[in-house]
């Protein structure tokens, strides 16, 4: 047995913790499953349109808190549907969307994480890639081989052509990156 005297203090610090850890039954392990504020996704909307507002942004909602989603912003460049879909997410969420002109402010917020694109089928493609250049993970419909392989080779000015564009809905950007590498094709930002 040890004959170090403990101060006081040192004895009341480690028996609150104790007692603390106790009372509260929680492990360090428990605390990796809670969900907070770090680890919500925010989710940008490109192009506010009426496919979003029947189908895209009401499908969202109903996984968006089980996923820790958020809809944090709306990049459309007419003021009036941009000004709607901010209204729009207002009214079912409660929450503000931050309002974006162009999609370069919306790259520009932190708070987005990645992107549904609801904008013209046609222009899918040039969206999709957009986000992946922007780092951001995408949701797109509908993205035509054709539109993809044409709009990835004109903006990511590749050394030579990709046969076949590695594109398809709900690819993650870094997933996009890898198939890239696995190809040899090289980036050029």
């Amino acid at each position: 047995m040890s004959t170090e005297k403990t101060s006081r203090r040192t004895f009341l610090k480690i028996a609150g913790a104790g007692l603390a850890g106790t009372a509260l039954g929680s492990t360090a392990s428990s605390y990796a499953r809670i969900v907070g504020a770090n680890d919500r996704v925010g989710v940008g909307i490109i192009g506010f349109s009426d496919r979003t507002r029947q189908a895209l942004t009401p499908s969202f909602l109903k996984h968006a808190d089980q996923l820790n989603f958020q809809l944090v912003a709306v990049s459309d460049i007419w003021n009036r549907r941009r000004d709607e879909g901010v209204a729009y997410i207002q009214k079912l969420t409660g929450k503000a969307a931050a309002v974006a002109r162009n999609n370069e402010e919306l790259y520009a917020r932190k708070e987005v994480d990645a992107v549904i694109v609801a904008t013209a089928d046609f222009q899918h493609a040039y969206h999709a890639i957009e986000a992946i250049k922007a780092g951001r993970d995408a949701y797109v419909e509908s993205v035509s081989e054709a539109a993809a392989r044409g709009a990835t080779f004109l903006l990511f000015g590749f050394k030579r052509p990709p046969r076949l564009a590695p594109m398809q809905a709900g690819v993650s950007a870094e997933e996009v990156r890898q198939r890239f590498a696995e190809h040899g094709w090289e980036l050029v930002t």
